[in-house]
C-alpha cells in the first residue's frame, strides 16, 4: 500500500466514522441550518470552512449522530492508525521501534516525569493549588516516540566517523577506515547516559 492510498483509506474512514451533518434553527426563523457536525455551527466561517473539507473529502455526512466527545476519540483513533501505518511505510528512513498512543499522560515522559509529583504535593496544599493552578497533567492528542536503545546497540558497529558529511562505521581494530577523515571535526563518539 502506498501512502496515498493510506490517506485514501483515512479520509474514508473520517467520513464515514466522524463526519455528520448537524442542524440549528437560525435566528430568529424558523429554518433547520445545516453544517458538519466538527464546525461551530454559529459562525457562518467555521462552517464553510467545514463544508469545504466535506466537499474536498467527498463526504456525505450520513449515519447516526455522535457526540463532540466520541467524534474527537474516533478522530484521534483514526489519525494514530495513519501514523502508525504510514511510519510503517517509512521505516527505511527511520529505523527503530516507534510506538504510537493517544492520551498518554505527559508525566509519563522523562523531561515532564516531574510534573505528577508537583501535582500530588498541589492536590494536598490548597495555597499552592490556588496559586499555582491544578492543570499540569495534560494527555497530548498523539504521541509518536521511539523506544530508546541500549549502549551497545548504539555502539554495535564501532565508532562511527564521518567523511564529506557522510558517515561509516569503523569495525576494524584501532586503524582508520579508507575514506574516513582522521582526526576530523566530524568524528563523532557518542557516550550515552543509560537508557530507560
Amino acid at each position: 500500500m502506498s501512502i496515498a492510498e493510506l490517506r485514501a483509506e483515512y479520509h474514508r474512514r473520517i467520513c464515514t466514522e466522524i463526519i455528520r451533518i448537524s442542524a440549528r434553527g437560525a435566528r430568529g426563523q424558523n429554518v433547520a441550518v445545516s453544517y458538519p457536525n466538527f464546525a461551530d455551527g454559529s459562525s457562518g466561517a467555521s462552517s464553510r470552512i467545514a463544508w469545504g473539507i466535506v466537499e474536498r473529502l467527498g463526504c456525505t455526512g450520513k449515519g447516526q449522530a455522535i457526540t463532540g466527545q466520541t467524534a474527537g476519540r474516533l478522530f484521534e483513533q483514526a489519525t494514530r492508525d495513519y501514523i502508525e501505518k504510514a511510519f510503517g511505510l517509512l521505516c527505511h528512513l527511520r529505523p527503530g521501534k516507534w510506538l504510537y498512543s493517544t492520551q498518554s499522560p505527559i508525566s509519563e515522559f522523562d523531561q515532564y516525569e516531574h510534573l505528577s509529583g508537583l501535582a500530588s504535593i498541589v492536590a494536598r496544599k490548597r495555597e499552592l493549588a490556588s496559586a499555582l493552578g491544578t492543570d499540569y497533567i495534560i494527555a497530548p492528542d498523539i504521541v509518536v516516540c521511539r523506544e530508546p536503545v541500549s549502549d551497545d546497540t548504539v555502539n554495535q558497529r564501532g565508532i562511527s566517523r564521518c567523511s564529506e558529511g557522510y558517515c561509516q562505521a569503523d569495525t576494524s581494530s584501532g586503524s582508520q577506515s579508507r575514506g574516513a577523515a582522521p582526526h576530523s571535526a566530524c568524528q563523532h563518539l557518542l557516550q550515552m547516559d543509560s537508557l530507560k
